[in-house]
């Protein structure tokens, strides 16, 4: 299963771990519960002059408790930093 790596508030958190049959484009539908799913967008940032350029996920538009569905659904394996940090 493809990831991709996710950023809250210009932090990294952890990684988006996407189903093979799903495909991404400048959004991606995160499913929080058997119910409900959210939009996050998917940003690019370039590096070394525009040589190198990584997609990520930004999470910055929801909140603790989405996180926490994400994580418990495990749509998001959480970085160490974040573990840290909740610790």
């Amino acid at each position: 299963m493809p990831k991709l790596l996710a950023y809250r508030f210009k932090q990294p958190l952890g990684w988006v771990q996407i189903p093979e049959t799903m495909g991404f484009g400048w959004g991606l539908q995160l499913r929080l519960s058997e119910r409900s799913s959210v939009t996050v967008p998917v940003r690019v940032q370039t590096r070394d002059r525009g040589w190198t350029q990584f997609f990520y996920a930004e999470l910055d538009c929801l909140s603790e408790w989405q996180v926490d569905q994400l994580v418990f659904n495990k749509v998001l394996t959480p970085s160490e930093t974040r573990d840290a940090a909740a610790a």
